[in-house]
């Protein structure tokens, strides 16, 4: 079930960003009256890859620190079924 809802959370992202994303365009001034435009809408990502990792990099640290502050031993979902561990006969 959390799977399912982290499914559906990402694709309301993605329509989400799809709407914003379509309209925005990369542009690089020259001078005063001319500039060129480097990317529109989804061709932006690639452009900002250094930024894209840096904020996968940014979380996995604080994750690991919220792990190392709160003695967390594992990650998921508490009321998940997937998690418990199997019953003995």
């Amino acid at each position: 079930m959390c799977i399912v809802m982290l499914l559906v959370a990402i694709g309301l992202l993605l329509f989400y960003l799809d709407s914003h994303l379509s309209s925005w365009h990369l542009v690089e001034k020259l001078d005063a009256h001319s500039q060129i435009t480097l990317a529109i809408g989804w061709e932006m990502i690639p452009a900002f890859w250094p930024l894209i990792l840096l904020s996968v990099l940014l979380t996995l640290v604080l994750v690991m620190l919220y792990q190392r502050i709160f003695h967390k031993k594992t990650l998921g979902c508490v009321t998940c079924p997937a998690d418990e561990p199997p019953l003995k006969p």
